[in-house]
């Protein structure tokens, strides 16, 4: 049998002892980084001639034989192709790697061409960094390809994504089986089928998909799903950097957050994921967008998402002051870190000239807002004028449309925790709101085009005015229920924060939040259209003016 349990067995032929001792630990290293749930066995042997008879000795035994090429004293003998040709005449599917200290591209061929299904270079391997992983997933993909058997998953079959475009470019990019494979990890047990659905990422550029997986009970019992939300990426850290603020969510009230289906990081081959339960709920934003709630139901959401015992606003009232800066240095040291800021000034180098022509962006407007990134400047006001002290807390830090959960219930609930810190008291409202502004209204075609540019500013300029009109928006329509969502959150923001004195959460510290998010906005390039980023730009420049002036009155009172 080549399986016995949760055991493959590898045969493993090299002749030097350092290298036995120091590949054989690497070899384990880099299975293990796969976390398939199944223990390679390595047998070593030492001459290519003990390699053979063994595998003649043991047909069926082996799943994997990795193989040194290079033998004797000077590395000339390659006896080490003669033993790939056995592995494969007394067992065709046995998965054969090359494992060699050359890197030579014609020792690789020769290998292949004696029926070796990869080649690995030693030098390329070392105890740390991504070359373990990538030496794990070779073994394991040339297993999985030899012998499915082995190392069993439960495919995504093509005809469930195939018809969503979107959803077919997340899937076919991270690989069907890779996708597979990391719903099993999470899962940790074996169900009879998978059924993806597309889901709106967010802005940290890993994809997002969630899965429906028919577990399998028992043989007398039906197939129960379970729903989970997965989130993948190649870049770890960003990945693991949720975990590893579970601690954090329990700063916030019980039941805030949507649990981790599994509290680690499964990871096959070089892509990582992450998984949360979900349990029929959709994206605010998608909410808001597609789904044809009633518009009542908007302000129940918000409210109970933000107000009362168990709302965010029971977090942002345990606020604290810092009374050694100022705000406007604070916000700009904080919110606006270097690489922002230099986002935000190409960004504004990119499209200076389509706000110009657009939206009527004004020189004295670009003014203000490059002497703001490049040196904190509000407008002519002296920093020395504003006082110290500024409030903060403990917030979620990427609230925005995506990263909030709404059930069939209209319950809200929260998603990816990575970014909890102590951040300026207006960051979460502020920056949800500018995500609702640029990614929800005229969401689709329309946001590609430059005709409603008027509209869209003079949208933001009731925002940063905290002074709504009666809306002309057909109450059957998206921009309906986002407009109900940018006014409730406007008109409720010191009903949120508990605002009791002005002077620890002022108007223009609010609205120069707004312009920081506005700013962020029209940088972001993969997801937003040209349009909307230049609505970024003027709504950040109009922000900053209205900041400035509700500074000046803030001073003077």
């Amino acid at each position: 049998m080549d399986i016995t349990g949760r055991i493959i067995h590898c045969l493993y032929l090299e002749d030097e002892p350092v290298s036995q001792e120091t590949y054989t630990d690497l070899i384990e290293l880099a299975w293990e980084s796969q976390n398939t749930g199944i223990h390679l066995k390595l047998d070593l042997v030492e001459s290519p001639e003990k390699a053979m008879h063994e595998l003649r000795a043991n047909p069926r035994k082996y799943g994997l034989f990795i193989v040194d090429l290079l033998f004797g004293p000077k590395g000339q003998d390659d006896r080490g192709l003669m033993a790939i040709e056995v592995a494969k005449q007394v067992n065709p599917k046995m998965a054969v790697l090359a494992f060699s200290i050359t890197d030579k591209l014609e020792l690789a061929e020769k290998a292949k061409s004696k029926g070796a299904d990869d080649f690995y270079s030693k030098l390329q391997l070392t105890a740390k960094g991504p070359s373990l992983v990538t030496l794990g997933a070779t073994l394991v993909r040339i297993v999985s390809k030899s012998q499915p058997e082995l190392l069993p998953i439960t495919p995504i079959k093509p005809e469930t994504y195939q018809d969503n475009l979107q959803l077919a470019a997340v899937i076919e990019g991270i690989g069907p089986d890779i996708v597979s494979r990391l719903v099993a990890m999470v899962v940790q047990g074996s169900f009879k089928e998978i059924k993806p659905f597309f889901v709106r990422s967010g802005l940290s550029g890993a994809s997002v998909i969630r899965v429906d997986c028919s577990l399998e009970v028992d043989e007398q019992s039906p197939y129960v799903i379970q729903s989970l939300l997965l989130k993948v990426s190649r870049d770890q850290k960003q990945i693991s950097s949720e975990l590893s603020k579970l601690s954090a969510v329990k700063e916030f009230p019980s039941g805030t957050f949507i649990p981790f289906a599994e509290k680690r990081l499964v990871n096959s081959g070089d892509w990582y994921a992450i998984a949360v339960e979900y349990k029929n709920a959709v994206t605010l934003l998608d909410w808001l967008v597609e789904e044809p709630s009633e518009l009542e139901a908007v302000g129940r959401s918000l409210k109970a998402l933000f107000l009362g015992n168990s709302g965010l606003g029971s977090v942002y009232a345990r606020f604290r002051r810092r009374e050694n800066i100022r705000p406007l240095t604070f916000i700009w040291e904080t919110a606006l870190n270097p690489s922002r800021r230099a986002r935000i000034q190409l960004a504004g180098q990119e499209l200076s000239s389509l706000a110009t022509t657009h939206g009527g962006l004004t020189d004295s407007a670009k003014q203000l807002l490059d002497g703001f990134i490049r040196s904190r400047r509000l407008d002519d006001i002296d920093e020395e004028m504003i006082a110290f002290g500024v409030s903060i807390n403990t917030s979620h830090g990427d609230l925005h449309g995506r990263n909030i959960l709404i059930d069939e219930n209209n319950h809200p609930s929260l998603i990816d925790p990575a970014n909890i810190d102590k951040l300026h008291w207006a960051s979460d409202i502020a920056r949800l709101i500018v995500d609702l502004i640029v990614s929800g209204w005229d969401a689709g075609p329309k946001s590609h085009e430059w005709d409603s540019m008027d509209e869209w500013i003079s949208l933001c300029h009731s925002v940063v005015r905290g002074d709504f009109p009666d809306s002309s928006v057909d109450t059957n329509s998206a921009n309906s229920r986002i407009y109900l969502a940018l006014r409730w959150l406007r008109e409720n923001l010191l009903e949120i924060h508990k605002v009791q004195d002005h002077r620890m959460k002022p108007e223009w510290e609010f609205r120069l939040m707004l312009a920081v998010e506005f700013m962020r906005a029209s940088y972001r390039l993969q997801d937003l259209p040209s349009p909307k980023r230049v609505l970024g730009l003027i709504a950040a420049c109009d922000a900053l003016e209205k900041a400035a002036s509700s500074l000046k009155d803030f001073c003077r009172s």
